[in-house]
């Protein structure tokens, strides 16, 4: 629905509403409490959204020319899922690589965690990123991969040491798209 005008009630409005007309000029009484109900839905999503998802929402993006930084960060453990079943600590997104072909890199570094993580690997469209998944040192890991052009998929993720049990995170990683070509 439009709105052109608003008004406020006449002695002929009984309901007394505030009475929205649309540009087709048909008076509808009752809406203010409609529009009041999708008002206060909209503005709530966003934060519904954000409490669902953890703090790995949107993640903060910084892009200068051939150069895009993507940084995750989660404050909240995570309870680690048994072996070998992957726990990722953060959400898919996507990167656009312009030129004939990209460099992507990621540095993922686990503050805390207390299980034994076996592997920490980012994976590039659903494969690992060289020099691949293995044993941990330190809780970091750095990788990088060889991307042609297009869109691709981002996320990190670990694997449980122990057969289950355990948390992981706080959690920090960092994702660096080199890309010679222009963006849109």
């Amino acid at each position: 629905m439009s709105l052109t005008s608003c008004r406020k009630p006449s002695s002929q409005d009984r309901s007394g509403s505030i009475v929205l007309r649309h540009r087709a000029g048909k008076t509808k009484r009752g809406t203010e409490m409609r529009l009041a109900a999708i008002v206060a839905l909209v503005l709530s999503m966003p934060a519904a959204a954000t409490t669902a998802d953890d703090d790995t929402d949107a993640p903060p993006m910084y892009h200068t020319a051939g150069q895009t930084i993507v940084t995750r960060h989660r404050t909240t453990p995570l309870v680690l899922k048994d072996h070998p079943k992957i726990t990722w600590l953060d959400h898919e997104f996507l990167l656009l690589c312009v030129a004939a072909q990209c460099l992507a890199t990621s540095e993922a570094h686990i503050v805390e965690s207390s299980g034994r993580i076996q592997e920490l690997c980012t994976y590039v469209d659903g494969n690992p990123m060289k020099p691949g998944c293995s044993v941990v040192l330190d809780n970091v890991s750095l990788q990088s991969k060889r991307l042609a052009s297009g869109t691709h998929s981002f996320r990190t993720g670990v694997v449980n040491g122990a057969s289950s049990g355990g948390t992981v995170c706080p959690c920090e990683i960092i994702y660096h798209l080199y890309d010679s070509g222009e963006q849109p």
